[in-house]
């Protein structure tokens, strides 16, 4: 009895990976697909390492835009004060804000508004609202960020602004004469959003409502915080300065 020829691929490599020295090529014998066992073998493994690798590729991506997203998240969220920097559906939010009136427009304010006024007592939240509205906004461009896989959802973001009427003051008088604009004055021009926070706070100046007229002329989202009641606000800062922030917005108070 003639012992029968070993099987033989007439063309390929058929070896290596075991895992993953690569090469591996498929080899026939005649017309008909050859695979030997172990070539099975090897086919199979080097399919889970080229499967593997598609996922770590798919993960490293993904983990880059992740970061592109996050710096973009730090760049916006760095113009909050570190110390009201806080989620609108966190338990210190809920410790630091508890009219209703002001959990309410944390959770569903929209920039559509050309300007929303807070008006409360000190304590009563009116930062931490403004604060929980800024993260709720970056946190919902970066959820459709990553669903579209595009950083344009933080085109309005990127351009959030936070004031402190008394920075804005101080920045206008330090600013060299002859030199423009302070950047800080021409940033909350140019903002977005403005958050204009702690009006009345500040030593009388016309930047206020220079800032104020600016946006309002074009219909520019403004949100307001101050501890002055509205009388308060029409006295200091005039009938003119009163209308902006009222006429075409909602002014939401929180004494009691």
């Amino acid at each position: 009895m003639t012992d029968a020829a070993p099987t033989v691929p007439t063309e390929g490599v058929l070896g290596s990976c075991f895992y993953c020295r690569t090469d591996v090529q498929a080899g026939h014998e005649g017309r008909a697909p050859f695979y030997s066992p172990i070539a099975r073998k090897i086919l199979v493994a080097h399919r889970e390492c080229e499967a593997k690798a598609k996922q770590r590729d798919a993960d490293a991506r993904e983990a880059a835009f992740r970061e592109s997203v996050d710096a973009q998240i730090g760049e916006i969220v760095k113009h909050v004060p570190p110390s009201l920097r806080v989620s609108f559906d966190s338990r210190e939010f809920k410790a630091r804000v508890k009219h209703p009136q002001l959990r309410a427009v944390a959770a569903r304010y929209a920039p559509n508004c050309p300007v929303l006024t807070l008006l409360g007592p000190t304590g009563s939240g009116k930062s931490s609202t403004a604060a929980a509205i800024v993260d709720r906004l970056v946190r919902e461009a970066a959820d459709k960020s990553m669903a579209e896989r595009s950083l344009d959802p933080f085109w309005f973001a990127r351009r959030i602004r936070w004031a402190k009427t008394y920075s804005l003051v101080r920045a206008r008088r330090e600013h060299p004469l002859g030199e423009g604009e302070a950047p800080l004055v021409k940033g909350a021009i140019d903002a977005s959003l403005l958050i204009l926070d702690d009006l009345g706070n500040e030593p009388a100046d016309p930047v206020i409502f220079e800032v104020l007229d600016a946006r309002y002329d074009c219909s520019a989202p403004t949100l307001v915080t101050s501890g002055l009641r509205q009388p308060e606000i029409r006295s200091r800062y005039g009938d003119a300065a009163w209308r902006r922030m009222s006429q075409l917005g909602a002014v939401v108070e929180a004494w009691a």
